[in-house]
């Protein structure tokens, strides 16, 4: 399961844009559609197929999402194999797609549905890729399993909302509003007590926006006396400089007129020396 997990938030950046999907039903539970090789025990090119068929049944039935409690994913096993004796031999597959809605962090299944399919092609992996195509994404059965699953997952969010509330409260104590909001995010909008969810999550925005403005007040006094610290070091500098300059141009100057005081006597001492 850890690494189920682990495979969902690799998928984060493909499947974050789901969120804001038009297809998205609010009210319903988000299902983050998760198949990786890292699990699956198939090649590429049939784990793919099975990730984007799991894609299109969350977004076709509006709880495409994403989500890092509820994932669906997917089992295939294979329950028999045929070769056909024609030329060229022919694979028939015949799979037992078992797809799982997962609640992550609990780690239990909240919805299975188990898909009977067949798939023919000249080779094993070709025979199983074209028994996954046949998975209709939008079939009642489908529409069905996944009605259970959210409805299954609202129904534990109602017989545990005290402890989900009292965590949002505890982690907004604690000035993790960010925890907290995230938290609360993932309440389904159809629990019984939504009221109370939308209320605890206005009141833990406000003091999220009043921290993050003292904050951004702090940050910006810090930046101007940054400023002015380095308009004043800046300035010193200048004078600094200036002065040497001065120095040492007042010194080549002492220089020069003691140059010229040493030339003075030199000379006079060479003329009085010819006389």
């Amino acid at each position: 399961m850890k690494k189920l997990f682990t495979a969902g938030l690799l998928l984060l950046a493909s499947l974050a844009a789901m969120a804001q999907s038009a297809n998205y039903k609010p009210g319903k539970v988000a299902f983050c559609p998760v198949y990786d090789t890292a699990f699956s025990g198939y090649p590429q090119e049939v784990t793919d197929l099975m990730q984007n068929k799991l894609t299109q049944i969350v977004m076709l039935n509006g709880v495409g999402s994403f989500s890092e409690q509820y994932v669906l994913t997917a089992k295939i096993a294979v329950e028999d194999k045929q070769v056909t004796a024609t030329v060229p031999a022919q694979y028939i597959m015949k799979l037992s797609v078992q797809l799982q809605a997962v609640d992550v962090n609990a780690q239990i299944l909240v919805g299975e549905l188990t898909l009977p399919l067949t798939g023919v092609d000249k080779t094993e992996n070709r025979a199983i890729m074209a028994a996954i195509r046949q998975i209709a994404p939008k079939s009642a059965q489908m529409q069905t399993f996944i009605t259970e699953a959210s409805d299954a997952v609202v129904a534990a969010y109602n017989r545990n909302m005290d402890s989900s509330l009292e965590n949002a409260r505890l982690l907004e104590d604690s000035g993790a509003y960010e925890d907290a909001l995230a938290l609360l995010a993932q309440i389904p909008e159809n629990v019984d007590r939504i009221e109370e969810v939308r209320a605890l999550s206005g009141q833990v925005a406000q003091k999220k926006l009043k921290r993050d403005n003292a904050q951004a007040a702090v940050a910006a006094a810090n930046a101007k006396a940054k400023a002015e610290a380095d308009e004043e070091a800046r300035r010193r500098e200048e004078d600094r400089l200036l002065q040497q300059q001065m120095m040492e141009s007042m010194q080549k100057k002492a220089e020069a007129a003691k140059k010229g005081e040493i030339v003075g006597k030199v000379k006079k001492w060479f003329l009085g020396s010819l006389s």
